[in-house]
Order: C-alpha cells, then structure tokens, then sequence
C-alpha cells in the first residue's frame, strides 16, 4: 500500500464519501469543534504557484533556520519526479531539481540543510545541498548525490545531533525479509554514505519519525497495526527495543520532542468501515495514553507538530480537511479547509506556518497560517493585606545582676536606757 500516491486501487471508493467530506468541512466535525470550545480558532490559507504542471505535492520538508520549503512532485510509478524549493518569505519557487524514479518521502537536516529524497520506484535516495549545487538563475538545480539503498525506500527521517539518516525500506511482498531500516552517515563537506548497518523490520513498515532529544525512532508498521521503537542512541549498533499496538493500518507518525509524545497516524485504510484515529504515545513509558477518533471512513494520511502550540496537523485524504488536534488535551479544535485532497503536510517550527501538498494532479501547495498566539492575560488586583500575626513567645528570664558593695556606715550615738525599777526590801536579819 501506497500512503502517498492515492490510486484507486489503494483507496478505494467510499460509499459514504460525500458525507464524509460534509462532516470534516462546515458540518458535524466543525460544530462538535465549536461546542467543545466556545467558538474554532481562526485559519487562513494561501495558494503557492509556480510547481511543476501535473505532478501531485506528496511530501514536503521545512528547513526553518534559512527559511526554505522542499516540495516532492510525483508523476507516477514509473518516472522520474523533482523537488521544488520554495523560499518561504517571497512565497516563491526559487527553483526545481529533477530526482528519481516515485519520489515519495523527503526529510532535511536544519544543521548541514541537506536534503533526502526517497525513490520508491529506483531504491535510491537523491541527496540536496543547495550549498553545494544551488538553484540556477532560470529555476533550475540538480541533486548532488544519489545514493544506492533498499528496496522500496518510502519514509525518511533526519537525527541532526548524531547527523545521521534514516530510510524505511518497505521492501517487496514476494522477498521475505526485504524491509529494513537503511543508516546514512552525514559527514561535514563530504558526500553522505550509506552504512553497511540495517535494521530488519517485518511485515510492511512505512513511516518514521526520530526524537532527536532521546534518539529513539518510531516506525510504523501498516500491516501490523504496530509501532516498532527502534533505539537510535549508537547509531553504529541501532536495534528494535520495544513494539507498541496502536490502531488499523498505522502509516504515518510525528514527534512533539519538547512534550515526549508520538503520534501515530492510523489510517484505517483497506476495510470499511475503516476505524481510523490518532494513538498518543507517552515516550517515557512506551504505552499508549489516548486515542482521539475522526469520523468513519476517513482517510488519515499523514501528520506533523507544531513545537510551540504543540499542536497536531492530520491530513484527510479524499476530502478537502486538515483537521487540528490540540496536544495538550488530545482532542479536534479545528477543520481548515484546503483546496483538495490533502496527503501530505510539514510545518515551521519557528514561524509556525503549515506547508500542505495535493494528492490531485495539478492541486499544488497550500500554506496554512495559524491564529496568533493568545495575548499575555491582564496584571491580577493587588491582594489584601495578610491578618496580623499572633504575639511572640515571652523571653525567658534574664540571669541575676552582680552583687553590690558594701557600704560604709557611721557610728550611731547611744540613747540612755529607761530607769530601772526599785529593788524590793531585804528581810531582817
């Protein structure tokens, strides 16, 4: 299955795809939203011109510390695709690079700001260094390396602190044991190289996203209904520390680093009614915490975080919604409406834009500028004065003072005694 190229054939048709995309417009999802929270935030949305004609947008990738947007154009399974930089202050297309062969994930390194491209259909990876090869004055460029990986290569995933890459090899149905996950080792001004160390997966692993604060990568497993952990401290010896189940047929994931949370997109793509949602990963304890539900049929694609709000963007595919989850409390707070079919999304984390690729041929890029950030609430009143304080604890007595002097006293004069009485008379001899 092909989360990023919706054919026919790997989606399928929804009976009940008109009331779906009521639901997640102006319908039941927008009013549930403004019940929950007194009133939706407000989103505005800008077309980007300037791609390529008839290409689907289906991935794009932010370098936000020198303000470009890399969008992958695909054409089909069976030819080469490009990638177009948008410079994100113009709005512009500075540029567009041919690539391989179903280009289908892309992922840029904010600290070198190369670029990874996968080839689904040439097992390669095409690696962008504007620095080296820049854009051209008449809007062309070319990648500087193409590097020889696994089969089927779809995600794609940047640890910048231990400058290493990532690459989901999905493998082939028929080659048991084909799917890995591929290591390129980054090295400053040389060419990336691919490591001889792999990482076997099971199954049909598909998207990936690294916590660059813990080194840990999340990839899910669509046929498993799984998240594999893959511990990504050495890259030099990574291994699969841990399985977490979540929902149906899993394909995309995204890292909130500052809160330790994965989000996991589950797509319930391949039977219907399809149950799909969001699982919230708590990355300390490996365990999954809550589960916020999107109506039946709806067909989640992929997702990405916004650091500061710690909001959650959810691309629908086969509608024409993004929907917001709040991070925080885990639940829906919005449903912007874009121009078609949104499959794929990154957003800015410092000016906190959404970039959005099309699904449709010819749908193009659409940016989605969030509401501003609440204003600091007003200084509180000044408290009353606290009660007064009960009396302090009698001091206990003091030691006795010294002794004094003596003093010197005069002589007192005698006062004559009283006179005494007459002796009695003496008897007769």
């Amino acid at each position: 299955m092909r989360a990023v190229r919706w054919s026919g054939s790997c989606r399928g048709a929804h009976p009940a795809r008109a009331a779906l995309v009521a639901a997640l417009g102006a319908g039941a999802l927008a009013a549930s939203v403004t019940a929950a929270s007194g009133a939706a935030p407000s989103y505005t949305t800008t077309a980007v011109t300037g791609l390529p004609t008839g290409t689907t947008q289906v991935a794009t990738a932010v370098d936000q510390t020198v303000g470009l947007v890399y969008v992958v154009n695909n054409t089909g399974s069976s030819t080469a695709g490009s990638v177009s930089v948008l410079d994100e202050a113009s709005n512009k297309v500075a540029c567009t690079i041919p690539v391989g062969v179903d280009p289908g994930g892309i992922a840029v390194d904010p600290v070198t700001h190369e670029v990874y491209v996968t080839n689904n259909g040439a097992n390669t990876v095409s690696v962008i260094d504007l620095a080296t090869s820049p854009c051209a004055t008449n809007g062309t460029g070319a990648a500087t390396a193409t590097l020889a990986v696994g089969t089927a290569p779809q995600g794609v995933a940047v640890d910048p602190t231990t400058s290493t890459v990532y690459v989901v090899d999905s493998g082939s149905p028929s080659v048991s044991g084909s799917a890995e996950l591929s290591l390129i080792n980054e090295a400053a001004g040389t060419t990336p190289t691919v490591s001889a160390t792999t990482v076997g997966l099971s199954q049909e692993p598909y998207g990936i996203a690294v916590d660059p604060t813990t080194h840990m990568a999340y990839v899910t497993n669509a046929a498993g209904g799984s998240v594999w952990v893959v511990n990504v401290t050495n890259p030099v010896s990574p291994s699969v520390s841990s399985t977490i189940s979540v929902g149906n047929v899993p394909i995309s994931v995204a890292v909130d680093p500052t809160t330790q949370t994965a989000y996991v997109v589950d797509s319930g793509i391949g039977s219907t009614p399809s149950p799909s949602a969001v699982s919230v990963i708590n990355e300390v304890t490996g365990k999954v915490t809550n589960t916020v539900a999107f109506p039946t049929n709806a067909e989640l694609v992929g997702a990405a975080v916004d650091p500061i709000t710690h909001s959650v963007y959810v691309n629908i595919a086969d509608s024409t919604v993004v929907a917001v989850i709040d991070g925080v409390r885990d639940f829906i707070t919005a449903a912007v409406t874009v121009p078609t079919e949104p499959i794929a999304l990154d957003v800015d984390p410092v000016t906190r834009a959404v970039y959005v690729g099309s699904g449709a041929t010819g749908g193009g890029l659409t940016e989605i500028t969030p509401p501003p950030l609440g204003r600091p609430g007003a200084t509180g009143a000044t408290g009353s004065a606290g009660a007064t304080g009960s009396a302090g604890v009698t001091g206990a007595t003091g030691p006795a003072g010294a002794t004094g002097a003596a003093g010197s006293g005069g002589t007192g004069a005698g006062v004559p005694g009283p006179t005494g009485p007459a002796g009695a008379t003496g008897a007769k001899g």
